[in-house]
């Protein structure tokens, strides 16, 4: 086996998974590549290279799944593997363009949003700054616990609590809710 540049797990080819570790590997990755796809979707303003990422790092789960397969959160190790390819692969884009991206209008229907309601929620969220629009796909939208998102992003707890409430209150005011605890 050989290490590879991702990790300090050692790569495992196709050919030695067992059957039943390929079969929980398949089902894991039927249950997990849509909700990643529409988090990092949601979770960035640049989604050129969103699928793409998200192949990668379940490729990269693929070749470490005898190991992460025992870890209690598989899926949180994956969703911080896919950000860091998505941010690496943007960061150096925006190097080679030297420019930054705007924030686009919210993913189509078929992206998550359904009702009038869901369109304008994805909008307000679009809008959010990008570190509050990380944070709130990752621990809304793809259920991730606040240690997750924090292990995702390499921030610490604190940070992504603040930043969660800070995108609730500018959530809130953006889509006219008042203050449940005025009440």
């Amino acid at each position: 086996m050989t290490t590879t540049r991702h990790s300090r797990l050692p790569a495992t080819s196709v050919d030695d998974l067992t059957v039943e570790e390929e079969r929980e590997f398949e089902v894991f990755y039927r249950r997990h590549r849509p909700v990643l796809s529409m988090a990092l979707h949601r979770m960035t303003d640049d989604t050129r290279y969103v699928d793409d990422a998200v192949q990668e790092g379940l490729l990269i789960a693929r070749r470490r799944w005898r190991q992460i397969r025992t870890y209690d959160c598989p899926e949180a190790w994956v969703v911080k593997v896919t950000v860091r390819v998505l941010l690496r692969w943007q960061q150096d884009e925006r190097r080679r363009q030297q420019r930054f991206v705007a924030v686009p209008d919210p993913p189509p229907a078929d992206n998550g949003a359904g009702s009038a309601e869901d369109t304008e929620v994805s909008r307000a969220v679009a809008a959010l700054p990008r570190s509050q629009r990380e944070v709130v796909v990752l621990h809304y939208y793809a259920d991730l616990s606040v240690r997750s998102v924090a292990d995702a992003l390499c921030r610490a707890e604190g940070t992504v609590k603040a930043q969660l409430f800070t995108a609730r209150e500018t959530l809130k005011a953006a889509l006219g809710e008042e203050d449940r605890d005025a009440r």
